[in-house]
């Protein structure tokens, strides 16, 4: 809250530019201590309960692996080109339900309207 009410007024003084600066860097630092407190932690309890390094590293990484094969109904899809096609058609289909929600919402604009 405080934050916010620093950040957006239409005049900023010197004064409240410093002050969001070190709130800036407050915030920073204590995600920082965060990352690294639950890192430690992590890594102390699959040390102690599994014995596996490799385990606590599984679980620290934070971006996810690429998609490997996807299923269609009951096929496995493994080529590239299978992939692609698949996640087109997902897309596809997608994006025609959003179309269809705006056209609902256009209608119900306009019978509003009138």
């Amino acid at each position: 809250m405080k934050r916010a009410e620093i950040k957006y007024p239409k005049n900023k003084n010197k004064e409240k530019k410093n002050e969001l600066t070190k709130l800036f860097k407050l915030i920073n630092k204590s995600i920082k201590l965060d990352y690294f407190k639950r890192r430690e932690m992590i890594i102390t309890t699959n040390i102690n309960s599994f014995e596996s390094t490799k385990r606590a590293f599984k679980e620290l990484t934070l971006q996810k692996k690429r998609i490997q094969k996807l299923e269609n109904n009951s096929e496995e899809n493994n080529l590239r080109k299978d992939v692609i096609g698949h996640a087109t058609k997902f897309y596809k289909q997608l994006y025609k339900k959003k179309e269809k929600t705006r056209m609902h919402w256009k209608k119900k604009l306009i019978i509003n309207l009138e």
